[in-house]
């Protein structure tokens, strides 16, 4: 990927995200696949107490904080469902600046398929 987008280097961080201090790493661009609610747990997580505590206490939290100290135009991007997108919207989140539908979602005809939301810093 490195070789393909023409960078010189990149860190891949392996830990809990919402303990990672952020301000600390020089980064212009985060791009993840978050778990969806409670379908999709990773090894160090519990599952969510509702689907609300998702977004409040986990999601909304995170993207908040890879904007926090990201490099000016910086691009903060998810990998997420259009239901979990519009989950963040009826819980007060700011629309993405950009949407970018996934190839494989577009190769399979689908119109509502999963998608990269873009926030700009």
């Amino acid at each position: 990927m490195i070789a393909t987008l023409g960078i010189s280097s990149a860190t891949i961080i392996w830990a809990d995200a919402l303990s990672v201090d952020f301000a600390g790493i020089d980064y212009d661009c985060v791009l993840t696949s978050p778990p969806y609610v409670n379908v999709e747990l990773y090894p160090h997580m519990s599952p969510f107490k509702s689907d609300a505590a998702f977004y409040t206490s986990f999601l909304m939290p995170l993207i908040n904080k890879c904007r926090s100290s990201i490099r000016r135009n910086g691009k903060v991007c998810f990998n997420i469902s259009p239901k979990m997108y519009a989950a963040l919207m009826n819980h007060g989140y700011r629309p993405c600046d950009i949407a970018i539908p996934m190839l494989q979602q577009k190769i399979q005809g689908k119109e509502k398929g999963d998608c990269v939301y873009c926030w700009s810093s």
